[in-house]
């Protein structure tokens, strides 16, 4: 189901780059001070032949501990160690006991007055304290309120959503350049309030189709997210959550054209996620937007509650957030006009157009050259 694309002059952006390898950190399990190494250690139970069953009695994170976090989050949680150990050495500190404490609000002023946002500095205490297992978290009073602090200094700001008819010609673009997949990629993610890692982790197994004289949910096609028998887990730690593709109803078609004969345990979307970073960037460039992929989420959630398209409940559950009161930023109709109010009237115009033709558009029967926007200045859609 490749669109037609005849008569276009859409500049395509530049291939992601292939055949370079990503070095991905593994956490340590050592607490000591030392230099910091240039790569992850590896476990401990080799490098100093601690055996599981032993490793906590030797101040050491047990293999429980360790699995706890994802492989993401591990690697994240390494660098902000790795960060942390490099300044204790620069600073002439020792590591751990009475002295974790002031060595963490000191750390915490290090960040801040560098720069360092709110969230970089919550991550980097969690990180801090995971690494360093049996110290007593209740007794962090003095890191709580510097936290507090600096919260007041540089508050937390979420990004702005994205409106549907700007997905729906970031897509439109997507389609007319031939990256249908890229393009259902953006889509889905908007309409099944996808992360961006939730949607490279999907397979074909995962989509699930209508089951004939069913009731409910069993009507549409589905998407399962995290399923338990690849053991997956959700962001939230939860696993088989289950998404309903309701609307539009021809998206779960086009979904399983998608599939139509490749094994269940290949991506849906077989694109990784540089390149689809790439697509995504020159998608943006040709409409003279900034925006991340993240917003896709927020754009379905603001969508549905600002339309009324679902209820509150009904969204936090198709986003797999714990709390109603995560919700509270999508139900503002105010952020979402203010998203919309600094695209230019012709980008907002084709955004319209594409979202009134959306099928024909997926199915490539909605042959249309783009106009050139290069003379518009660039808007920024995060915040």
């Amino acid at each position: 189901m490749k669109p037609q694309a005849r008569g276009l002059r859409v500049p395509r952006p530049a291939a992601a780059r292939k055949g370079q390898k990503k070095s991905v950190s593994r956490s340590s399990t050592g607490v000591g001070v030392g230099k910091a190494p240039s790569r992850a250690p590896r476990p401990a139970s080799r490098v100093e032949g601690v055996l599981p069953g032993e490793r906590a009695r030797a101040g050491l994170l047990s293999v429980g501990e360790e699995r706890k976090l994802s492989a993401q989050a591990a690697a994240n949680y390494h660098r902000c160690w790795e960060r942390y150990r490099s300044w204790l050495v620069e600073a002439g500190r020792e590591h751990g006991g009475a002295l974790l404490q002031v060595n963490i609000v000191d750390y915490l002023d290090h960040l801040g007055t560098a720069g360092a946002g709110t969230g970089e500095l919550e991550t980097s205490v969690a990180a801090i304290l995971h690494m360093t297992p049996g110290y007593p978290k209740n007794q962090l009073k003095r890191v709580t309120n510097a936290l507090s602090g600096w919260r007041k200094v540089r508050p937390a700001h979420s990004r702005l959503p994205l409106g549907y008819d700007m997905v729906s010609a970031i897509a439109a673009v997507l389609v007319l350049q031939g990256f249908l997949a890229a393009a259902l990629l953006v889509f889905t993610s908007m309409v099944a309030y996808l992360r961006p890692c939730e949607a490279h982790r999907l397979r074909c197994e995962d989509l699930a189709g209508p089951v004939g004289h069913a009731t409910g949910g069993l009507l549409h096609w589905t998407l399962t997210i995290a399923p338990e028998v690849r053991e997956e887990r959700s962001k939230t730690g939860v696993t088989d959550d289950t998404v309903i593709l309701d609307h539009p109803k021809f998206l779960g078609h086009l979904l399983g054209s998608l599939c139509a004969g490749r094994p269940g345990s290949e991506p849906l979307f077989a694109l990784s996620s540089s390149e689809m970073q790439a697509l995504w960037q020159g998608a943006c460039r040709v409409l003279r937007v900034s925006a991340h992929r993240y917003q896709l989420r927020h754009a379905g959630a603001s969508h549905d509650v600002v339309a009324k398209v679902r209820p509150l409940l009904e969204v936090m559950q198709r986003g797999r957030w714990s709390t109603v009161q995560s919700l509270r930023r999508y139900s503002k109709p105010g952020r979402l006009q203010k998203a919309l109010h600094r695209v230019p009237a012709e980008i907002r115009a084709f955004g319209e157009r594409a979202t009134e033709n959306l099928e024909d558009v997926f199915e490539g029967r909605c042959v249309r050259s783009l106009p050139c926007w290069h003379a518009l200045p660039v808007t920024d859609l995060v915040r």
